[in-house]
């Protein structure tokens, strides 16, 4: 059911990433030794595993390398125009952006430039921030962890996911927030928008929900993103081609509506998405009208948000764990610091990790088969443990919502009763 050459990869990714944490002491290395380190590491590791897998083991790439974005790097290049002359599920621009390298060297492999060069700014990125939030020893700790975690090694090289772009957006958007630099977060997330999935609009919920003025800033993204496709608009392009291809795919992940299609449940195709959105819309008024939750650092409330629609949504890959995994790492990492009795945590974080590094294959099977084989029972298994870890994570991100944050988030009534508070000094 597995390849070998990914368990291979995925257990060398393991062994990097433990020893790093064990043997590499802040204290006993420069910093700038460290960062060489970090910087020569991530970047062999990446080149090796690319020229291992494209060279010598003569593989072509995922149906998603050649296909897809291969493809799509072509037409564009080629004059065409997306949802007009040829069929994208992506945002407008992200053709565009594969197009560069592309241009350069006309093969699949390297398209996988642009994920790697992603990869590297989101960790420079979220180094900075847990520097500027934590420390600069924890920022080193991040950012080993996060350039060896599979999640980013394996998915970029092995599966060739485009996920980590998004990714950059979102931790560039929260630094910015964090910073009340909060409009030039809403122009980072209206780029970041036009240029990756329409799926990144949901990490985008909770860093409105920190702004101070969220009104005027996501009304801001808004009019960049309509400009943004200007364009198209003109030409006549099918700009919701990417969400009407959504409602029509069948579940994937580990969800309740994958157990349910390989059960034979019959569903409406639209209610999955129904119950994500509510589920979210709820989450977010919980935290406008009232102060659960509200304890919660940054970091945790994306991963919070990100659990939720991972455990509702019909189509919660595997692949879509980049898009936050950044503060999952921070959040693991901050636990780790401050609690004792830290077992249930690592336990949780672990299962979350190896389940979901094998995840995507296991649900292929697990709903293509009905007999118990030995394939089927191994991925039903995992099916279950990325299930049960996913609540266990949630449940441990409420249970921590007890604690202390100092970090402003908007709430409704304050919002209602300042206005009130304008209308009765207005002259």
């Amino acid at each position: 059911m597995f390849s070998t050459t990914y368990i291979l990869m995925f257990a060398a990714t393991m062994v990097v990433l433990v020893l790093g944490v064990l043997m590499i002491s802040f204290r006993e290395i420069k910093k700038r030794s460290y960062y060489l380190l970090l910087t020569v590491s991530f970047g062999v590791t990446r080149i090796l595993s690319i020229v291992y897998l494209y060279g010598f083991a003569g593989s072509a790439g995922t149906s998603d390398l050649t296909n897809i974005f291969g493809y799509q790097a072509e037409q564009v290049l080629g004059g065409g125009i997306p949802y007009l002359t040829f069929e994208s599920h992506y945002s407008p621009y992200f053709p565009y952006l594969l197009s560069l390298p592309y241009a350069l060297y006309s093969q699949p492999v390297s398209l996988l430039s642009v994920f790697v060069v992603f990869d590297l700014l989101t960790m420079i990125v979220a180094g900075l921030y847990v520097r500027e939030t934590w420390n600069e020893e924890a920022s080193f700790k991040f950012c080993w962890i996060y350039s060896f975690i599979p999640f980013t090694w394996l998915f970029i090289t092995y599966w060739n996911q485009d996920e980590v772009v998004a990714a950059f957006f979102i931790v560039l958007s929260l630094r910015f927030v964090t910073r009340d630099k909060e409009m030039k977060a809403a122009a980072t997330m209206a780029v970041g928008f036009l240029l990756t999935k329409f799926l990144i609009a949901v990490f985008f919920i909770p860093l409105f929900l920190m702004m101070k003025k969220p009104i005027r800033n996501g009304l801001a993204a808004i009019g960049l993103v309509l400009l943004g496709y200007l364009p198209f608009l003109i030409v006549g392009a099918n700009i919701l081609m990417p969400i009407t291809a959504e409602v029509g795919y069948h579940a994937v992940g580990s969800n309740p509506w994958v157990l349910m299609e390989a059960f034979g449940v019959d569903f409406p195709m639209q209610l999955p998405h129904v119950v994500v959105l509510a589920s979210l819309l709820v989450l977010a008024c919980i935290y406008m009208l009232s102060d659960k939750l509200h304890n919660l650092r940054p970091e945790a409330t994306i991963v919070l948000f990100s659990l939720v629609y991972m455990l509702m949504g019909k189509k919660s890959f595997s692949f879509y764990v980049p898009f936050f995994l950044v503060f999952l790492i921070i959040v693991f990492m901050r636990f780790c610091a401050k609690n004792q009795n830290r077992s249930l945590l690592v336990a949780g974080f672990l299962a979350y990790l190896v389940s979901f590094s094998f995840l995507y294959q296991s649900v292929i099977v697990f709903k293509s088969m009905q007999t118990l084989t030995v394939d089927w029972i191994i991925s039903s298994m995992v099916y279950v443990v990325a299930l049960t870890s996913q609540v266990l994570l949630i449940w441990l991100l409420v249970r921590e919502s007890q604690h202390n944050s100092q970090f402003h988030y908007w709430r409704l009534d304050s919002f209602i009763k300042n206005l009130r508070s304008a209308e009765t000094h207005e002259p």
